[in-house]
């Protein structure tokens, strides 16, 4: 990660920052994978623009926002020679292999994301959060820094809304059952204490799906 003076950035900086990136260098966006806080903050970002009231981001104190992104954009990537050292007023940092995921792991779950800044609408790709929360739990065993526990906090909150929110849809048909199970699955067998929180138990069971209550069940075994 590049160095600097500590700053801090929210959701709002870094997509202007990517505006210009897409503007001066689309292929940046096209071929690498954003990671790494400001990937955390898109989650974050989302979360709070959901509201739903069983995932909700907490309100958080001056020195933690500080702590949030106080430096650069990663992206992970494998040809760090094409990453620019800044877009507009944006430090970004080049990131080819994380604690356990490397570049080309990331670009294999990365999620395509449409976003807009201001009239400017264009895609990014930015990492599956099971794969950040994976680098961010590593993070708080190997190092004492204080935003991993900040980041890997609103993944967990993104990975719970997340099963809750496609469960539902597979209680109204817009999902198919093998979909959710299959990342329900994936999910738990990184994270297995994610069916702990009581929030998510009681929304997937209210969707009345018999196959998501055998999934709780058989969790508990």
């Amino acid at each position: 990660m590049s160095e600097g003076n500590p700053r801090i950035f929210d959701w709002k900086s870094i997509l202007a920052g990517l505006a210009q990136l897409h503007r001066e260098n689309p292929q940046v966006l096209e071929r690498n994978v954003l990671v790494g806080g400001a990937a955390c903050l898109f989650y974050r970002d989302q979360l709070e623009q959901i509201n739903d009231p069983d995932f909700r981001v907490r309100v958080y104190g001056v020195e933690e926002e500080r702590s949030w992104l106080s430096r650069d954009a990663d992206f992970a990537t494998t040809e760090p020679a094409e990453i620019p050292d800044i877009a507009g007023s944006l430090p970004l940092g080049r990131l080819q292999f994380g604690f356990v995921l490397g570049a080309e792991e990331f670009k294999e779950n990365a999620r395509n994301v449409e976003v807009r800044c201001d009239s400017v609408l264009f895609t990014i790709l930015i990492a599956d959060p099971l794969d950040l929360w994976r680098e961010k739990e590593a993070a708080t065993f190997r190092r004492s820094r204080p935003q991993d526990a900040l980041h890997l906090e609103v993944l967990g909150t993104t990975l719970r809304w997340e099963m809750a929110r496609y469960a539902e849809k597979v209680a109204t048909g817009e999902l198919p059952f093998g979909q959710w199970i299959s990342r329900a699955e994936e999910v738990k067998r990184r994270w297995n204490a994610i069916l702990d929180n009581q929030k998510l138990k009681d929304r997937l069971m209210v969707t009345g799906v018999p196959e998501i209550a055998d999934f709780i069940s058989g969790s508990k075994a």
